[in-house]
């Protein structure tokens, strides 16, 4: 039952994420007219877009992650002979996972 709980909480967190993405996405059309989301885009769109969601991304590496070890010990691991537990941990992945997209990013976008 708390395996299917988690699976329900990352659904939420994940909908929540994307209804938030919706809403900004129609905020900025409704304020800006499509030929500068355009110019955008065709400039340094893969910089004005992809970083954002780059951190909604880790967010939900790291979310989905902390779910599935379940409510009652936190997310921890081991790297490079340090151990990340407690609130460190979590944070410390949504680092990595973030620095990994912009990286991934900045490499694409060339």
């Amino acid at each position: 039952m708390k395996e299917f709980l988690g699976y329900v909480g990352a659904a939420v967190v994940i909908l929540t994420v994307l209804g938030l993405i919706v809403y900004a996405g129609l905020v900025i059309a409704y304020l800006c007219s499509w030929k500068k989301i355009v110019d955008i885009w065709q400039g340094k769109g893969h910089y004005a877009f992809a970083l954002p969601f780059s951190a909604i991304g880790a967010f939900a590496i790291v979310s989905i992650l902390g779910f599935q070890s379940g409510s009652d010990k936190l997310l921890s691991f081991d790297a490079f002979g340090l151990k990340f537990s407690g609130p460190a941990g979590p944070a410390t992945l949504w680092i990595v996972c973030y620095l990994s997209l912009v990286s991934s990013v900045k490499i694409l976008g060339k």
